[in-house]
């Protein structure tokens, strides 16, 4: 059972496939984020980023790193990212460790663990600190990911992460997990294999996004997930392979959904609507 679900959770976070256009050709998306006006893409081959213009959505890739970016996250203004070089031999390893940009995906410091970390789930909790799981660990750095220290973890298949006011989120192949201390770990009551999760700034709305062998589906909470509430009105929330997610950190009910082909829908109102604002099929 337990192989089943880690395999669908693979799936959405490791596969990469050349897929259609919609402004520029993207190769499998593994994290979003919405920045200010733009929306945010980690992908195969870089960052792209997409943004409001003249009234339809302008889509690019920022700065000249085609990097696979395997795990993304930011706190609004510094980005933090990891994954796998496109050229190894320059690069000096196959695998990123942790890198930090502060323009936005423009240009890029290395920070720690080069060649030897390919770190998937990322998050910035509200004090700054950049927490990440690796190697079974939860793992804390106070300085933007030069050190760091080991926390406790929920699960051993931890795939992502998300910080709000209050809480650490761990999307893991058993459950959704929350920790007011990184040390304390709850169980919430959604349903196993959760491959995704979003936290608003509001300390009380979470979006997660599950998978099991009948397809996909989207959750809300907005009460710091005490209660559940699934997001069904539209396809893309209900894709096979589940959904990646963000939550507009001045407007919790502006929600963010995306697939790994680079299709991605909002609501701005806590998922009753939604609207494309990408479309890659």
């Amino acid at each position: 059972m337990l192989s089943a679900l880690a395999m669908a959770s693979v799936t959405l976070l490791a596969g990469c496939s050349q897929v259609g256009n919609a402004g520029i050709d993207v190769e499998h998306v593994h994290a979003i984020d919405y920045v200010g006006d733009r929306v945010f893409m980690a992908t195969h081959n870089g960052l792209v980023f997409g943004a409001p213009s003249a009234g339809a959505w302008y889509w690019n890739y920022v700065g000249h790193e085609r990097f696979d970016y395997m795990g993304f996250a930011s706190d609004g203004q510094t980005f933090y990212a990891s994954g796998h070089p496109d050229d190894a031999v320059t690069f000096g390893g196959t695998m990123l460790g942790v890198r930090r940009s502060t323009d936005q995906g423009h240009l890029w410091e290395q920070r720690s663990l080069k060649g030897e970390g390919d770190l998937h789930a990322l998050a910035v909790d509200p004090s700054g600190d950049l927490l990440a799981f690796w190697r079974g660990s939860i793992m804390r750095s106070p300085d933007g990911g030069l050190s760091w220290t080991n926390q406790a973890s929920p699960s051993a298949h931890v795939v992502a992460l998300a910080a709000s006011p209050s809480a650490l989120w761990a999307a893991a192949v058993d459950g959704l997990y929350s920790s007011p201390d990184v040390a304390n770990w709850s169980k919430t009551t959604l349903p196993a294999a959760i491959v995704a999760v979003a936290a608003a700034r509001d300390g009380q709305t979470i979006l997660a996004s599950q998978v099991d062998a009948k397809g996909g589906a989207t959750w809300i909470s907005r009460d710091a997930g005490l209660t559940w509430s699934r997001l069904a009105n539209h396809a893309l929330l209900e894709a096979p392979q589940g959904v990646l997610l963000a939550i507009d950190r001045r407007d919790p009910r502006h929600l963010f959904a995306a697939d790994a082909g680079g299709t991605i829908i909002s609501s701005a109102d806590s998922g009753q609507s939604w609207q494309t604002l990408r479309d890659a099929t």
